[in-house]
């Protein structure tokens, strides 16, 4: 796994959570 793999993956989490708590 690369740091790249691991960031996108994180930012992909934290989309999640925002759409969540928006809705």
């Amino acid at each position: 796994m690369t740091v790249h793999s691991v960031y996108d993956s994180q930012r992909r989490v934290n989309s999640k959570l925002g759409i969540m708590i928006t809705h």
